[in-house]
Formats: C-alpha cells, structure tokens, sequence
C-alpha cells in the first residue's frame, strides 16, 4: 500500500468512527490551485507538500476555534492524539486555557 493509499485508508477509518459519534453521512472534497514551483521551492516531493498544507490547514482551523482538535484530527488524517502532539510543529498550543484555568490547574498540582 502506497503512503497516498494508507492516508486515504486512515482518513476513511477516522470518519467511519466520527460517523457513528457525529451522524456525518459524507466527505467533501476540496481542491487548490497552487503554482506548479511551489513543492520544490518547498524542497518537497508533491506528495508531501499536499499533506504539509493538509496538516497546516487543520492545525490553523484547530487554533483559531472553527474546528474541535477531533474534527481537526480527522482533516489531517490522524488520530487525535498525534493531532495534538503536532500542533507545536505549527506553532499552535494543543490547549488554548485561560488565566481561571491555568490557576485552578495550578492549585491541583500544588495538593
């Protein structure tokens, strides 16, 4: 099974298992025009520049709060987990707490 083939099957178990929690019936699919340079400017195979701007997309959606790290997760092909573990690749926190939680965290550890 080729990488392209294994993302693809990955992908389709995640949505089967969101589809069962979400009653998502369907995948869309999106395309992007992009220059035909910008993979080797990017010192990147095509495959791999697909799968960098797949990750980056979920990652930005993730951050800025359109989607929940599970949905994110789905997007980028991955579980959840390995989501949150990359978000740091892009620069984006895997939590996102304000100052009342970080505190209450904070009292927990100190018991």
């Amino acid at each position: 099974m080729t990488a392209k083939e294994e993302n693809r099957s990955n992908i389709e178990s995640r949505m089967n298992n969101w589809e069962v929690n979400s009653e998502v019936k369907t995948m869309n699919r999106m395309m992007i025009e992009y220059p035909e340079s910008f993979p080797a400017v990017a010192n990147m195979s095509v495959e791999s520049f697909t799968e960098e701007a797949r990750w980056a997309m979920a990652v930005k959606l993730y951050e800025i709060g359109r989607l929940t790290s599970g949905q994110a997760a789905i997007l980028a092909g991955c579980s959840r987990v390995a989501f949150l573990l990359n978000c740091k690749r892009y620069g984006a926190a895997s939590v996102n707490w304000d100052a009342d939680e970080l505190a209450r965290e904070k009292r927990g550890l100190d018991l």
